[in-house]
């Protein structure tokens, strides 16, 4: 598995290795840690920062895992573009590309190689609820509509809760009556059933 930049500087992957749902070898190209070295070095903070997190990534999975750098890297042409270059080197090994990055998802694919969505997992492991559950939830705003309040599961799913306008600042307990999957993601909608202590008081 050939694991991207954007996939370092995320983090979340070294969770993922950690629990071994990523087994085989990792190897990360050279040029993928020269484009990290770049960004750490960057003069934005916020470039900085991330650069410097995937430095600290990287440190993590050699600590946790075989991680194999760069030796096959003249496998892939160096005039191209980092993304070129890694569908290059993953068509070459037969390898799984590792990223979150929507664009090298498409192109990879439209080049034969199989990729590995950091984004896709954490989406199919977002817990599941039907109308009827209950879920726990704080309320941080009121709603669109009068009455309603939002609260946001710990995945960022929005959940509407209807007679919760006068709740903000709340944890409620709520029953989920529907359900609404869009391109944009998923939202809830719920009854409250009741206002629980909050732990952070």
């Amino acid at each position: 598995k050939i694991f991207d930049t954007n996939v370092i500087i995320d983090g979340r992957i070294g969770e993922v290795v950690r629990t071994g749902f990523v087994d085989g070898k990792i190897y990360i190209p050279q040029f993928v840690i020269n484009e990290l070295q770049k960004v750490a070095d960057s003069a934005d903070p916020n470039k900085r920062q991330r650069g410097r997190r995937g430095l600290d990534m990287l440190k993590i999975l050699r600590a946790d895992h075989e991680v194999e750098i760069g030796t096959l890297d003249h496998l892939a042409p160096d005039n191209g573009s980092v993304d070129e270059r890694l569908v290059a080197l993953a068509r070459a090994l037969g390898a799984k590309l590792v990223t979150n990055d929507f664009n090298l998802n498409k192109v990879a694919q439209v080049h034969g190689v199989q990729v590995l969505n950091v984004n896709d997992l954490a989406l199919s492991l977002r817990p599941i609820f039907l109308p009827g559950d209950t879920l726990e939830v704080i309320v941080e705003r009121p709603g669109s509509q009068p009455g309603q309040g939002v609260g946001f599961l710990e995945d960022g799913t929005m959940v509407v809760i209807e007679q919760a306008a006068e709740l903000v600042g709340s944890k409620v307990e709520a029953r989920v009556t529907q359900i609404h999957q869009s391109a944009a993601g998923r939202m809830i909608f719920a009854q409250v059933e009741g206002v629980l202590p909050r732990n952070d008081d």
